[in-house]
C-alpha cells in the first residue's frame, strides 16, 4: 500500500470512495450499457482490458504528479538529503568511511 513520507497510507476512505465510483463509470465506458464483458469472454481478456485501463490512469497520475511538480518553487523541490545535513553523506556509511 502507498505511504508517504511520514508513514501513512495515501488510501483512505474518501481515496477509495473516489476510486470505486472511477471504477464504475469506466467500465460503462469501456463495457457498453451493460457495463459488462459479453457472456463468454475469456477471464484473461477482461484481465488485459484491466490491465490497460490501469496502466492509462497511472500513467495519467504519474503525469499530472509530474506536471504539477514543475510549478512547484525551486526552493521547496531540494533534495531530501538537504534538510538533514549532518547525517546525509554517512547515511548507510560505517564510520572508516566517514573520514
Amino acid at each position: 500500500m502507498a505511504k508517504s513520507s511520514t508513514g501513512r497510507t495515501k488510501l483512505t476512505s474518501p481515496v477509495r470512495e473516489q476510486l470505486n465510483k472511477m471504477a464504475a463509470e469506466a467500465r460503462f465506458l469501456a463495457c457498453g450499457e451493460a457495463g459488462c464483458s459479453a457472456w463468454g469472454t475469456k477471464f484473461a481478456e477482461i484481465e488485459d482490458d484491466a490491465k490497460e485501463v490501469g496502466y492509462e490512469f497511472i500513467r495519467l497520475l504519474m503525469q499530472q504528479t509530474a506536471d504539477g511538480s514543475s510549478r512547484t518553487p525551486r526552493a521547496s523541490r531540494q533534495p531530501r538529503w538537504q534538510t538533514w545535513p549532518s547525517q546525509a553523506p554517512y547515511i548507510g556509511c560505517s564510520a572508516a568511511t566517514k573520514a
